[in-house]
């Protein structure tokens, strides 16, 4: 009987083969699955770096051959220049004034206001505190930005600031008395 119990039956032996083999290939299996999505992941990865180094790389290219012909270099970073009054949205009454604040990344030798759809600045600062006084001004929507230019002539934009003017309110014609 001792002998019985110490030896396992042959169908016993079968069933824990074929559940350490379900195992080990479900395992396998899973193994091969995480693999496969981080393959997936690095491979985008890198897809999404070489689309920004060819960005990059048009962008140096443009930029290269406007110096070459001595045009100046307009560069669109976000937040170098910054119109920080009037904010857009907001009504206002003529005449307005624009405010303008410049990153300390760049030190420019001129700031250009601009409205919107116009050929040339309505108004050029050289020196700080950069800010325009614009009148005038019909009533209706107006959108403005402002260009910094450093001393390569290389320019930097801001976003376009949209606001409303109004007509503006004359004082209330009141009838004299006569003296």
């Amino acid at each position: 009987m001792d002998l019985q119990n110490k030896e396992e039956s042959p169908q016993l032996v079968k069933d824990n083969k074929s559940k350490e083999g379900m195992s080990r290939t479900t395992r396998f299996l899973f193994a091969i699955l995480i693999f496969s999505i981080l393959l997936a992941a690095v491979v985008l990865l890198v897809q999404q770096v070489q689309r920004s180094q060819d960005t990059r790389s048009n962008a140096d290219q443009n930029q290269a051959e406007n110096r070459a012909l001595g045009k100046p270099v307009i560069e669109e970073v976000s937040g170098v220049i910054t119109i920080i009054s009037p904010s857009s949205g907001e009504v206002l009454q003529d005449p307005i004034k624009i405010e303008a604040q410049v990153s300390n990344s760049i030190t420019p030798q001129r700031v250009e206001f601009w409205k919107s759809n116009e050929k040339e600045p309505f108004y050029i600062a050289e020196e700080g505190p950069y800010s325009a006084v614009v009148s005038d001004l019909h009533p209706g929507s107006l959108t403005f930005y402002v260009k910094a230019f450093d001393s390569d002539g290389n320019g930097h934009v801001s976003r376009d600031v949209t606001i409303r003017i109004e007509p503006t309110s004359q004082a209330p014609q009141g009838r004299g008395e006569k003296e």
